[in-house]
């Protein structure tokens, strides 16, 4: 069960990492369309956690 626990860890890492690649115009839009208030509650909790890292991810770009 504790390498199921590092895998998630990892694939959460993973998930952050492949954001930062995007380009910023490609997050603002995931974030625009991930946070439409019409649509939001048909988010997963991937969506919600991909969402959450796309903002991280712009607030440590405006940050630089």
């Amino acid at each position: 069960m504790g390498a199921k626990v590092d895998r998630n860890e990892k694939e959460k890492y993973m998930n952050i990492e492949t954001l930062r690649k995007k380009p910023t115009w490609a997050l603002k839009v995931m974030i625009k369309a991930l946070s439409q208030s019409i649509s939001s509650f048909l988010n997963t909790d991937e969506d919600n956690e991909r969402l959450e890292n796309a903002k991280k991810v712009l607030k440590e770009r405006r940050n630089i």
